[in-house]
């Protein structure tokens, strides 16, 4: 199935899809994959997207920039909105590293 399809079929795909395509434009060329700034960008902007999608059960698509920009005014307001709607996963990904955990540190191949 080519990504375009499991997008269509896929909020989360599409999420990541939007959300690569915006990235991809606040720079010449593609996104870069193995760039930690371009990728959390990216992942950051997925999770609001499909968090609007659950909270206001809008199809990705449908969902406004500006509804988008407006809950990335703040890692505050990103948190509340996305541990909201997902509660088990995005607590995780969004906790502050525990004393003992080494986060992987940028450019280690």
């Amino acid at each position: 199935m080519s990504s375009r399809k499991a997008a269509d079929t896929d909020p989360w795909a599409e999420a990541v899809c939007r959300s690569t395509v915006a990235t991809a434009a606040a720079r010449l060329g593609e996104m870069d994959e193995n760039c930690w700034d371009d990728v959390a960008m990216r992942n950051i902007i997925a999770m609001v997207l499909y968090a609007l999608h659950l909270r206001d059960q809008q199809s990705v698509a449908s969902i406004s920039w500006n509804a988008v920009l407006w809950q990335l005014r703040g890692d505050q307001r990103v948190n509340a909105l996305v541990t909201g709607m997902l509660p088990g996963p995005a607590t995780i990904a969004l906790a502050p590293p525990r004393p003992g955990i080494r986060w992987p540190r940028r450019g280690a191949g």
